[in-house]
């Protein structure tokens, strides 16, 4: 069974509206000292690199930017985190979380974004998601970039991650409810989580896969988790059409500690 990455990229700092093309992926790169501190600053795994133009892909998925890379705490004694669950440090506010769908997106990734947003919100939480048609905390919009299934960010000091891209032509063709936990992973990344996997990551090729991630998110352990790994977890870095994770009761611990 070949594995794909979930893949993430926060594309607009300043405007979630715009939607510019991407930088290729470039060749694996060996890191620096200094970027490996970083990296492990930030509670990230600093194996399996790829460098683009404008900074390094790690884990598969989550962009660091070159502006990023010159921020290093060297007093720092964050230590890579060996299993699950963890956060970014920097959570969401509670209350409605809007989110806006592309009119664009084929009508089965339609019907996932919903179920996505119902796993959550049938879970009580302090933050529930509400689709609407502007306006958004969140637009989910579709993607052109081959060999991936989505890009998202952490969030911002304002709110969740603004952009969620999909990749409605990889996506269209799977069932719905591995698309669904497609769009429930990166609304994870979006609000704060971490992948729960971190230090084992290795689903084969990497692919053409970014996120972004803000200059103050190290991985924190979440009380009341495990420290080892528990399969199925929605935030599992790997994904595959046929797979299918509704949230575990490790979870939703997870998720109710935070929300």
């Amino acid at each position: 069974m070949r594995f794909l990455y979930l893949s993430f990229f926060y594309l607009c700092i300043a405007n979630i509206a715009c939607n510019k093309g991407h930088t290729p992926v470039q060749n694996r790169s060996n890191l620096s000292v200094m970027e490996r501190e970083v990296l492990v600053s930030k509670g990230l795994n600093p194996d399996h690199v790829l460098r683009l133009e404008k900074g390094l892909v790690v884990e598969g998925d989550i962009f660091i930017s070159n502006e990023e890379l010159l921020d290093v705490d060297k007093g720092s004694s964050v230590k890579l985190p060996s299993a699950e669950h963890y956060y970014t440090g920097r959570l969401v506010s509670g209350g409605i979380i809007r989110v806006t769908v592309d009119v664009s997106l084929p009508k089965k990734i339609s019907v996932a974004i919903d179920s996505a947003l119902s796993r959550y919100n049938n879970l009580g939480l302090s933050i529930s998601f509400l689709r609407v048609n502007a306006f958004p905390d969140i637009a989910i919009i579709g993607s052109s970039i081959s060999g991936i299934t989505g890009i998202t960010g952490f969030p911002t000091v304002s709110g969740p991650s603004p952009v969620i891209e999909l990749n409605n032509t990889l996506l269209s063709s799977w069932g719905l409810p591995s698309i669904t936990t497609v769009v429930t992973h990166l609304i994870g990344h979006s609000i704060g989580f971490h992948h729960s996997d971190i230090s084992t990551t290795g689903c084969g090729s990497f692919l053409s896969v970014r996120d972004s991630l803000n200059a103050t998110a190290p991985a924190i352990h979440i009380p009341g988790t495990p420290t080892t790994t528990s399969a199925n977890s929605w935030m599992l870095t790997c994904i595959s059409d046929g797979i299918n994770r509704p949230f575990t009761a490790v979870d939703i611990a997870a998720l109710n500690y935070l929300y």
